[in-house]
């Protein structure tokens, strides 16, 4: 499975930045998934087969026409 994963929280050191840090690096270390990151190429994970910068993305992004755009461009 290509999963886009919107990591623009990630390292933030707080609730919901913690979750999100782990959840991507159980990810992409699963064979499974084909993990692309959305977010600061320097916080991601090792496994992860591709990245996409976000640094002055939107929030939401991934809801709006535009995310889904981006979503099918990157075939996730």
């Amino acid at each position: 499975m290509r999963l886009l994963y919107d990591a623009r929280l990630a390292h933030r050191g707080l609730g919901i930045a913690t979750f999100v840090t782990q959840l991507a690096r159980e990810l992409a270390i699963n064979p499974d998934v084909e993990l692309v990151w959305f977010g600061n190429p320097a916080l991601a994970p090792p496994g992860t087969s591709s990245v996409v910068y976000a640094q002055r993305a939107p929030y939401p992004l991934l809801d709006s026409w535009t995310g889904r755009a981006l979503a099918r461009r990157l075939g996730v």
